[in-house]
């Protein structure tokens, strides 16, 4: 989405799938046909977190994260440690409650710097950077005409300086080069309110698309430039079904297809859906998909390394993330859902420990942490099994459960292990995998005892998050 800034590394963000996915290891990752398996980890950052981006601010081509830090009117770095780890985080002043970060090279120095949407005050702050994982107090622009809450970054009139686009105050800024902004220019919605969350992204061609929460019905708002920061009006959106609270919005484009398309949360529906543009660049919005509760932050990702987009969604009610499998032909599979924090707002996306897979970081304004969920390479065909009535001292039919080595290397397996009222008829793992090699385990379920039974399939192996298990259950009867 974003123009090419010299040799800067950015990754996906909770913002679009623009900047460039970031340059972690060299090495091509299996695709998996299966979800991906995540070892979580938890980092305190600053007070209510309820954005988060990912970009490399230090120059060691390691994706770091920063927060924008809602309850205590800051923006938290950490720093990648290498591995998947990141150091404590340090904080920098904003404006008046923050509500999202975006990352962009804004003064053209070659280093990542952050534009930051502060709600509290209505200003724009910019922090610069100095290249080092470090960087400059705050340039405040404030806006005098509605609010600044949401922000998109884009080279809007071609000049090679970033500017911005800011709702709810319907306005472009563009850049002078220095991290300061020329005069803003308005642009209005077809029949009146505002654009709660903003985004900048290349449909078929270069569109303005926003969620509009203060009229009834809710909708979603797509304007195309007119040059010089301004946008026209080019279609409205309203989802079928109940008219409640619409999120956010993520633009992406599959591998080969000529053009992007975007995904919408849906707080009020406990969903998500995708909308597509027609050959004139209109968009017209497709079928729902259930997640988690309150989703708001959503992103489109390739995490299972199989060329298209997934999607991803923080649910705010229900303290997890959604991953819903892209098909690449508009079309998601169903959600498998991870815990994180408490009340997550915000998703970002990039490969934390180089391993070749796609992680994740979650901001958590509930309890003041990121949730970093780093992927496995080893990948399981299911979570749970699930095997029914079965009479006591008899044995059921065999199900299977297929490991596959997603990683680049070979994968070590030293250990398969059954518990409960359950058994491994057969296996066809040995003691190492290949990279893309797949084995099936066979288990069956004989009760001794009537009633609901439970047990676990646990693999140890050299895969982040070993062992992978699988949950068993039964019937006696």
């Amino acid at each position: 989405m974003f123009r090419p800034l010299r040799s800067l590394v950015f990754f996906a963000s909770a913002v679009t799938v623009s900047y460039a996915q970031g340059a972690g290891a060299t090495a091509t990752a299996v695709k998996s046909p299966y979800p991906p398996i995540f070892k979580a980890a938890n980092y305190a950052v600053g007070a209510g977190p309820v954005s988060v981006v990912v970009a490399d601010f230090n120059g060691d081509r390691r994706a770091d994260v920063a927060t924008a830090n809602q309850a205590s009117s800051t923006v938290s770095i950490l720093i990648n440690n290498g591995g998947g780890t990141f150091q404590k985080h340090v904080d920098y002043a904003t404006g008046k409650a923050p509500s999202q970060v975006v990352v962009g090279d804004f003064n053209n120095d070659g280093k990542v710097d952050l534009a930051v949407a502060n709600g509290g005050d209505s200003s724009i702050s910019i922090l610069l950077g100095n290249g080092d994982g470090t960087f400059r107090s705050a340039i405040n622009t404030f806006i005098t005409a509605g609010s600044a809450s949401s922000i998109s970054a884009y080279d809007l009139d071609g000049d090679g300086k970033l500017d911005l686009v800011v709702g709810p105050a319907d306005i472009s800024l563009l850049g002078n080069g220095d991290g300061t902004f020329q005069a803003p220019v308005a642009f209005s919605l077809k029949s009146g309110g505002s654009l709660s969350y903003v985004l900048v992204t290349p449909l078929v061609n270069l569109d303005l698309v926003g969620v509009m929460n203060d009229f009834s019905p809710f909708k979603i708002e797509e304007l195309a430039p007119e040059g010089g920061g301004a946008w026209l009006n080019l279609s409205e959106i309203i989802p079928g079904g109940p008219f409640t609270h619409l999120g956010q919005l993520a633009g992406g484009k599959n591998q080969g297809d000529s053009y992007g398309y975007i995904v919408a949360s849906w707080f009020g529906q406990n969903q998500v859906f995708l909308c597509l543009p027609n050959l004139d660049g209109v968009l017209g919005c497709g079928s729902n998909y259930n997640v988690g509760t309150g989703p708001i932050g959503i992103i489109l990702a390739d995490l299972t390394g199989d060329g298209r987009l997934d999607v991803v969604t923080a649910n705010s009610g229900s303290n997890n993330i959604s991953f819903l499998r892209g098909h690449g032909d508009s079309t998601l599979g169903p959600r498998t859902n991870y815990a994180v924090g408490k009340a997550p707002q915000s998703v970002a996306v990039a490969d934390f420990d180089g391993n070749g897979r796609q992680d994740v970081a979650v901001a958590n304004s509930g309890d003041g942490t990121v949730t970093t969920l780093l992927q496995s390479t080893a990948s399981l065909s299911t979570f749970a099994l699930s095997f029914g009535r079965q009479a006591v001292d008899t044995t059921s039919a065999a199900k299977t459960v297929t490991l596959l080595n997603v990683g680049v290397g070979i994968l070590h397996i030293s250990k398969i292990s059954v518990s409960g009222d359950f058994g491994l008829q057969s296996s066809g793992c040995g003691t190492t995998l290949a990279s893309g090699a797949s084995c099936k385990l066979s288990i069956v379920f004989k009760p001794g005892v009537a009633g609901n039974r439970r047990g676990a399939v646990s693999i140890g192996d050299d895969a982040l998050g070993s062992p992978q298990t699988v949950a068993l259950s039964g019937k006696g009867i």
